[in-house]
């Protein structure tokens, strides 16, 4: 006879692992982050190539990982050293956390999210636009236009040609919601990526955190005209959404933040990083903010700060339930429903970084010098996200987030041995007068027939100089302190063929593209990348190399 106990706690045990291993496999890494390699990279890609920069990666317990280096405020201009405290603007990334406070607050509603998302986007703004462009016998379509496709960027709404951020507020969004949706827009997926998306936000978020103060606005602004209506809505409303991201949402955020403020005049200048039109500039400034803070841009934050807000989100209890991050599946990101709704099509479309949702920011010029700073948010494999800032002009959203894939790849595939020699099938020996690593890396990758190396410290087998070792085998590991070694990574002048798991196409024909899209792919163990093609053949196993001009492979 089955006994019933027996039944009862199998299925008990069955139950706990269902509820459970999602939440484990969220909280455990695939790999840990090695801190120094992931600074050293960061410092050998960018230093000296902008004014200053900020980088860090978190999990669930914390930050992992940060490197920063260069100027927040220039010799002369502040002498402020760059660092992931030091409170930066990061543009439009603010974005990530409008449309997460919004989907916060659709919790608290009696429907379920997915319903309140489908529903049209005039339900949530000011009365007095109902008349002005919803209401009659206008055909618009708003109608036809939800909060998801806010979210989603996918409204149709119009961007009024030559318009910048600094314009009116009132003024831009009112000419947007004055023309015709752009219906296409509703049927595919092309992103119709303009500001007016997020900067309903504005209206929607005090309308469901404040509903008996936003009817007192629409009172009091019951005689003005559109136009007067408009710019009194910016500014009352945008001072409502202030307060609420000010003093409700962001205060439920475990972090005693650095910076958290769009108001120029709240920043302790003694602490922000001033925007430079480029490394060589003597004179930086800050972007205008206007007395209120805009739901699509203008925030101020450091890069701790941000790293903090996006690890809460992603992995945390206290902001989205999981039933509405699960809202916007997709197979290459299923958990991260606000960079993909949220990102820009031309990040998201960069072969190096697509399958890694981003955004990216860029701060309107700074009123002393014209200069900007650009950010990027990113989530990473293996329970990771990351966040970079720069504060001067020459690099923008994805080449930092190349830089900072780079780096995460270094830190995670463990390229660095150290405290080890591989002893033997040495095919050369050098000084390197610059005692670094990765030089005597970068010499195996190039090297014809090197599988593997060694580096030495100085004082080791020479006085003055390290040493570097390069293997045409892969030696067994040895302990040897002082020393560092590593496998190759990248297999110039070698194929291997077959084991195909797919391929796909990388536009800028960067083989280090192509070992990023196998280092992050569960099921990847070897690739080939054809240079003539740009074409990029992912490997389900590691077949045997064979050499050939054609390819460059790793594994």
């Amino acid at each position: 006879m089955v006994d019933m106990r027996l039944i009862y706690y199998v299925r008990l045990a069955l139950l706990l692992l269902f509820v459970l291993l999602p939440n484990l496999a969220l909280s455990q890494n695939w790999r840990s982050v090695d801190r120094d390699v992931f600074e050293r990279s960061i410092d050998r890609q960018i230093a000296g190539q902008v004014m200053g920069y900020a980088f860090a990666i978190a999990d669930a317990d914390g930050i992992v990982a940060d490197a920063s280096g260069g100027w927040a405020q220039a010799p002369g201009d502040g002498d402020l050293a760059m660092a992931t405290n030091v409170v930066i603007n990061f543009g439009s990334n603010q974005k990530v956390l409008s449309g997460v406070a919004l989907l916060d607050l659709l919790e608290s509603r009696s429907a379920p999210v997915a319903q309140e998302l489908q529903t049209p986007f005039p339900f949530f703004m000011p009365d007095k636009w109902k008349d002005f462009y919803f209401g009659g016998n206008r055909t618009t379509n708003f109608d036809r236009v939800t909060l998801e496709d806010l979210l989603d960027h996918t409204s149709g709404l119009a961007d009024e040609p030559g318009s910048t951020v600094r314009h009116n507020e009132g003024t831009k969004i009112g000419w947007a919601l004055s023309q015709p949706v752009q219906m296409n827009e509703l049927t595919n997926d092309t992103q119709d990526y303009n500001n007016n998306n997020y900067t309903l936000l504005l209206y929607a978020i005090p309308n469901l955190a404040y509903p008996d103060e936003t009817n007192a606005l629409e009172t009091a602004a019951s005689d003005l005209g559109r136009s007067d209506y408009n710019g009194f809505a910016a500014q009352e409303y945008g001072n409502l959404y202030t307060r609420y991201m000010n003093e409700e949402f962001l205060p439920r955020f475990p972090v005693r933040f650095d910076g958290a403020t769009c108001v120029a005049g709240a920043l302790d200048h003694g602490r922000v990083a001033k925007q430079y039109t480029n490394r060589n500039s003597s004179q930086g400034g800050l972007s205008d903010a206007s007395g209120f803070c805009r739901s699509q841009g203008s925030w101020s934050y450091s890069v701790r700060d941000m790293a903090h807000i996006l690890r809460t989100i992603e992995f945390g209890n206290t902001i989205l339930k999981r039933s509405t991050r699960r809202l916007f599946p997709s197979s290459e990101t299923p958990r991260m429903i606000y960079w993909r709704s949220i990102g820009h099509p031309w990040l998201t479309k960069n072969t190096s970084i697509n399958r890694y949702r981003a955004h990216g920011g860029r701060t309107p010029p700074s009123a002393v010098g014209g200069g900007r700073a650009n950010t990027l948010t990113i989530r990473l494999p293996f329970g990771h996200v990351g966040v970079a800032a720069v504060n001067s002009n020459e690099m923008g959203a994805v080449q930092l987030g190349a830089v900072l894939l780079n780096a995460f790849y270094e830190a995670t595939r463990k390229t660095f041995e150290k405290d080890v020699s591989r002893d033997g099938s040495d095919i050369a020996n050098f000084d390197l007068s610059d005692p670094d690593p990765e030089i005597c890396r970068d010499r195996c990758n190039e090297t014809d027939g090197c599988r593997s190396w060694t580096y030495v410290a100085p004082g080791l087998q020479d006085p003055a100089n390290a040493r570097c070792w390069l293997k045409d085998d892969i030696p067994v590991q040895s302990a040897f302190t002082g020393g560092i070694s590593g496998v190759q990574g990248l297999e110039y002048g070698w194929d291997r063929a077959g084991s195909d798991l797919r391929s796909v196409l990388i536009q800028n024909r960067d083989p280090a593209a192509c070992r990023l899209r196998c280092a992050f792919d569960r099921n990847c163990k070897a690739f080939t990348f054809v240079r003539q093609t740009g074409r990029c053949w992912l490997k389900h196993r590691v077949p045997t190399r064979k050499r050939s001009t054609c390819c460059v492979s790793g594994r």
